[in-house]
């Protein structure tokens, strides 16, 4: 018994020797670490758009995106939006109501699809359904209505359409199609691009939001930037 108990002690002290030895041979065995970039200062060579931190780079409006209010505004108020957020449906109820009304025609408003909580939540399909009532002339209605009525089956996005007055053949065949689904994905892309984690983001004329968004801070934005030359 007791030799037993010797081998079983050689044993396993073997099998320990040979996991450290196994580790320091990886250790050795990794190339040594590259060393870190002269950071390069401003004034000697400027960033590029790539090079930029996200935070810095503006959205790009696209010819696909839709656009609320006089597309030649001064004022620009871009939303990267989810339909099944809560705080973008605020948003959109509440505050960016009463700035379209109290800016008028020197406001516009773009949308931007990023439905960032799809996994949760299914929302890529509303956005796809937003996406093809927009040849029908009738966006902003239906993305009005998905953020009151919140649908998640095909029957009532194809409901939604009717009662908005959408011809019904040409809604379904666009949601089996890939045109609108594309659309969706570039303006995800560019949110990813741009190195958002939330929705709503907003940005003022090309500067993003990273204050709490109430009324107060977006009037404050909107008036700095109706100054600027």
């Amino acid at each position: 018994m007791g030799i037993r108990i010797i081998r079983i002690a050689m044993r396993r002290w073997f099998l320990l020797c040979c996991t450290v030895i196994g580790g320091l041979a990886l250790l050795a065995m990794r190339p040594p670490r590259a060393p870190k970039p002269t950071p390069i200062v401003p004034s000697q060579q400027p960033q590029s758009l790539a090079s930029r931190p996200s935070s810095l780079v503006p959205p790009r409006i696209l010819s696909i995106d839709p656009i609320r209010g006089n597309v030649n505004a001064p004022l620009t108020i871009v939303e990267f939006g989810d339909y099944t957020c809560p705080a973008c449906a605020d948003i959109e109820e509440d505050i960016l109501t009463d700035l379209r009304r109290e800016y008028g025609e020197r406001l516009r408003i773009v949308w931007k699809d990023f439905p960032i909580l799809h996994r949760l939540t299914g929302s890529r399909q509303l956005h796809i359904a937003a996406r093809c009532s927009q040849p029908q002339g009738k966006f902003w209605e239906y993305h009005d209505a998905l953020f009151v009525e919140q649908p998640r089956e095909p029957g009532d996005l194809l409901a939604l359409a009717e009662r908005l007055g959408l011809d019904r053949t040409a809604f379904a065949e666009c949601l089996e199609e890939s045109t609108a689904a594309s659309l969706v994905d570039v303006n995800t892309a560019e949110a990813q691009r741009l190195g958002l984690t939330a929705a709503p983001t907003l940005f003022v004329n090309d500067v993003r939001i990273t204050d709490a968004l109430t009324s107060g801070e977006l009037r404050t934005r909107l008036d700095a930037a109706a100054l600027t030359p």
